[in-house]
């Protein structure tokens, strides 16, 4: 994970290089920066499930997470909705990426779907 970390890294430092420089649009640029971004994204995404995970663990509880955390936070895209996924009440929170923040209280863990 490191290693992709890293790539995803380069890759982003080579997207701002390009896009500060000068150069011809109708040419574009060598690499496709959006993957890049969407690679980082659904890194940050995973990382911050599972960082809410914790917290939630060590005894907060999920109104603590969303003030603290998960309101602020660049990715959160609206408020929590209540809704059943598999018979259980959880709480859908929607990502820019696309994907969203599931949390489920009885297991006390948040997924990325």
């Amino acid at each position: 994970m490191r290693r992709n970390i890293a790539r995803a890294l380069r890759h982003a430092k080579n997207c701002r290089k390009e896009i500060s420089g000068s150069f011809d649009l109708d040419q574009g640029v060598g690499h496709d920066c959006s993957i890049g971004f969407l690679f980082m994204s659904k890194e940050r995404a995973h990382d911050l499930a599972q960082q809410c995970t914790d917290l939630v663990r060590n005894g907060n509880d999920f109104p603590t997470v969303w003030h603290t955390v998960l309101k602020r936070n660049a990715l959160v895209n609206g408020i929590p909705e209540s809704r059943i996924e598999g018979g259980r009440p959880v709480l859908e929170i929607h990502l820019i990426t696309g994907e969203r923040l599931v949390f489920d209280g009885d297991a006390r863990k948040f997924s990325v779907k």
